[in-house]
């Protein structure tokens, strides 16, 4: 089997197949107050919350 095909295993819901307005209608607070900072954060970004800068040149002899 290829790396590229191999399943990612994890103890996290699939919620893929819902939308963010079906999420935010679910009766659980957290899963609610998690999809408004998503939303938020989607459309108005205010800070860069990670950065990755990478170069090979330097590393080559």
């Amino acid at each position: 089997m290829d790396d590229a095909d191999a399943a990612v295993e994890s103890g996290l819901i699939d919620l893929s197949e819902f939308s963010l307005q079906e999420l935010e209608k679910l009766s659980n607070p957290v899963l609610q107050e998690a999809v408004r900072r998503v939303c938020a954060e989607a459309t108005d970004p205010r800070q860069v919350v990670a950065g990755f800068e990478s170069s090979l040149a330097d590393a080559v002899p």
